[in-house]
């Protein structure tokens, strides 16, 4: 923050509010910052909206993971808005909703506030959250602003593909062909599970592998979209089609 004291050793008036203003804004938002992770998405396409999330169980799941799943019933979204949206809409593009979605906003003196949302067909099946109701006195601060979302909908990484039958299992497709070290490198940095495929595998066991994997590579070679498992067998195809596996 680079606050230090004077020649007298006294913290400045002016630096002393600002470190008051800090310390109310992580107070009024504790809930948001401290245990909790990245979620699948850093920020939104609107740069002044920054993700943090948490999970309400994380039986199963590596502590030191880089982030969290989206997971419908058991994560916990947070939006830092850090710009005051001139027409009062903040667009979340990134969040998508169920039928039991919440938005809620952390205000002051711990009263926070459901807020509805919409869904313009700009954004994609993304959500837009009108916050032109709410008194500023009911806001903790008028820099920046803390929405929860609870209940959004099963979404996978960018760049991972879910599962046809558990929207929960994502799973990446490596177009480049890597070695074992190299591919692991890559899953590691995703905060994936690499599967190593060596023969052929019927869909019951690649579902046995997977079942307890948020996310997961699958080695398999495809030329032409002509999927093969890695020592060539063909049945990969069944399984794989376009790309999607079905499981």
């Amino acid at each position: 923050m680079n606050i230090g004291p004077d020649h007298n050793g006294r913290v400045l008036p002016i630096f002393e509010e600002r470190l008051r203003d800090i310390g109310a804004f992580v107070n009024a938002h504790s809930e948001a910052i401290f245990a909790t992770k990245p979620w699948i998405y850093q920020n939104d396409s609107d740069s002044a909206v920054w993700y943090t999330s948490k999970l309400r169980s994380t039986t199963g799941f590596d502590p030191y993971r880089l982030y969290n799943p989206q997971q419908q019933n058991n994560t916990i979204i947070y939006a830092f808005v850090l710009d005051w949206p001139e027409n009062n809409l903040v667009n979340l593009p990134h969040i998508l909703p169920t039928a039991q979605t919440k938005v809620t906003l952390f205000g002051a003196n711990g009263q926070n506030i459901s807020l509805n949302y919409n869904q313009p067909l700009a954004l994609n099946g993304g959500i837009q959250v009108d916050i032109s109701s709410i008194s500023l006195r009911r806001f903790p601060s008028t820099d920046a602003f803390v929405l929860r979302i609870e209940y959004a909908a099963n979404q996978c990484p960018p760049n991972f593909v879910q599962s046809n039958s558990n929207k929960q299992n994502c799973l990446s497709l490596i177009d480049n062909k890597l070695d074992w070290t190299s591919a692991n490198k890559d899953c590691a940095a995703k905060a994936a599970t690499l599967i190593s495929i060596g023969n052929s595998f019927e869909n019951s066991e690649i579902q046995g592998l997977v079942k307890n994997c948020s996310q997961a590579y699958i080695g398999l070679n495809r030329t032409n979209n002509n999927w093969n498992w890695v020592d060539g067998d063909k049945s990969a195809y069944t399984n794989w089609k376009t790309g999607n596996f079905y499981i």
